[in-house]
């Protein structure tokens, strides 16, 4: 049995799925500072200081439910962020049949824009440097370890998530349907995190590039375009797919923002001298086995040209976010 709501009143309804997380807790802020109401869903018990007011709170298990109808009564747009990352037994069910039943609901519920946050990961290694929306992407089907030299549980979420993506072209019928490829999502906390890494590691992945997108940039990307879909939507369905990242940002490897806080700093723990770049793609192949003719992960460049020319470059940027690590780096007592 469905329960009842008023959180339609005072403005239009979206319903996010994984509101709790690292993402989810950024969109569900940004979707009420615009005055949506929102219906958000999460696997576990939610912090004490969630936001409760314009917020209806649902708990879902996606091992045991994949029932959408009720959640989607009334809502406006969907924003599906949940995902399974590190344990590959629960990836088919929660990344690929999941996002299957929630499309397929969302077009019964008669919803305008459905938002899905997919990964760069789809990717894999790829073979040219320069990656777009339209280069090739993993084997959805089946592990091909040469593709993408990561760890198992990577190359699977990888691939279930681009069955994801799949699965909503397949279900699309009347709903715009949004497909984000964010790079690697942080937070102040992860740049804070950069100076436990053990001097080994900095050396080694000094040279890579990070792929830093700040998770406050990614929030207001997607509700951006759940925003602007509800503004123009028509009687037919229309797939979209954009990378997002800012990898042109000038300090984009891993020593050059070792050395930027540093500078700011003046904690040695930031001191890195890196390792040739072959030392790093040797303990890669050794590791996983990649062939040496496709690039990694810190050598490739996503494009976002798709996403300026659609009028959003990053709100925020990579800038602000040091600006912020810096300063609470600087509150805590510095190291001799």
């Amino acid at each position: 049995m469905c329960e009842t709501t008023d959180a339609r009143a005072g403005g239009r309804l979206v319903l996010v799925t994984g509101a709790t997380g690292r993402i989810g807790k950024h969109v569900v802020n940004e979707l009420l500072r615009r005055g949506f109401k929102v219906r958000a869903i999460s696997s576990g018990r939610r912090a004490d200081n969630e936001r409760s007011e314009g917020v209806e709170w649902r708990s879902k298990d996606f091992s045991t439910s994949i029932d959408f109808d009720c959640d989607l009564e009334g809502c406006d747009a969907v924003i599906h962020l949940a995902a399974e990352i590190a344990e590959r037994s629960r990836m088919q069910r929660v990344n690929v049949e999941a996002t299957r039943a929630l499309a397929s609901a969302s077009e019964r519920a008669g919803v305008a824009v459905f938002c899905y946050t997919s990964s760069a990961s789809v990717y894999g290694n790829s073979l040219s440097r320069i990656v777009t929306e339209e280069s090739p992407t993993l084997t959805p089907d089946r592990d091909i370890k040469s593709e993408y030299g990561a760890p198992d549980f990577l190359r699977a979420y990888g691939r279930t998530k681009l069955l994801g993506e799949i699965a909503l072209r397949e279900e699309a019928r009347s709903a715009e349907y949004v497909i984000l490829r964010p790079t690697m999502v942080v937070d102040v906390d992860d740049v804070l995190r950069l100076g436990d890494l053990g001097h080994i590691r900095r050396s080694l992945t000094a040279r890579r590039h990070a792929h830093y997108i700040y998770v406050a940039d990614v929030a207001d990307v997607i509700v951006s375009l759940v925003e602007r879909g509800l503004i123009r939507h028509g009687p037919t369905a229309h797939v979209s797919t954009y990378n997002v990242a800012e990898d042109e940002f000038p300090e984009c490897s891993y020593a050059a923002i070792f050395r930027k806080l540093r500078k700011s700093t003046g904690d040695r723990k930031f001191e890195v001298l890196p390792a040739p770049m072959i030392a790093d793609r040797l303990v890669s192949f050794a590791r996983f086995g990649a062939l040496p003719v496709r690039f990694t992960f810190g050598q490739m460049l996503f494009a976002t040209n798709k996403l300026k020319n659609e009028g959003y470059p990053p709100r925020f940027g990579l800038e602000q976010l040091y600006r912020q690590a810096i300063r609470q780096m600087s509150e805590v007592p510095r190291r001799p």
